[in-house]
């Protein structure tokens, strides 16, 4: 496990250099890009902008913005799972909120996540960069030499978990919300 933990906007206020037009984006929790709209959206208005706005002059007001803990973490197979002479598979963390700086470089942990797609675009917006991040929702680490396990869940995702467990119809449920398309 590596990185440090950090903050990233959430929802970022932006504000027009010219008239003062504010703005707020939501920024999702995998894609780290927040494209700032290039036109402000007072220019649309009929009549009611006496000056025509310039292209570019939006800009963050980091005071009205919302923060969020993040942290990224790089996640490796054990050693004694590795074939003689191969290289270790890894994949890339993203940790939220109360699960940032929970656990610590060479810990074992079993991660529960969903595993998600993280794109952008290149400065000439050609290409996109592409590459699958797995976002964690809960950590199950090595407590002691028992091998005992405990979550990081809250109590709100625990109640949640045991009434989906109580569901009948939770195995269609979950089929449905992976792979809608197989029904």
């Amino acid at each position: 496990m590596s990185s440090k933990p950090n903050i990233r906007g959430s929802k970022l206020c932006v504000q027009c250099k010219n008239c003062g037009n504010t703005k707020y984006i939501t920024v999702d929790g995998i894609n780290q890009y927040v494209n700032i709209p290039r036109t402000c959206d007072s220019t649309k208005l009929p009549l009611e902008a006496k000056e025509k706005c310039p292209l570019d002059s939006y800009q963050i007001i980091s005071e009205n913005t919302e923060y969020v803990d993040h942290q990224s973490l790089k996640l490796q197979e054990p050693p004694e799972m590795i074939p003689t002479g191969d290289i270790p598979r890894s994949y890339n963390l993203i940790c939220e909120k109360y699960l940032v700086s929970k656990v610590t470089p060479g810990t074992r942990v079993i991660v529960v996540g969903v595993l998600a797609i993280s794109s952008r675009t290149t400065k000439e917006n050609i290409d996109q960069v592409k590459s699958s991040v797995i976002r964690v929702l809960g950590f199950q680490s090595e407590q002691n030499k028992l091998g005992k396990y405990s979550f990081n869940f809250t109590q709100e995702e625990e109640h949640r978990i045991i009434n989906m467990a109580k569901d009948p119809k939770i195995y269609e449920k979950i089929c449905k919300s992976i792979a809608p398309a197989s029904n």
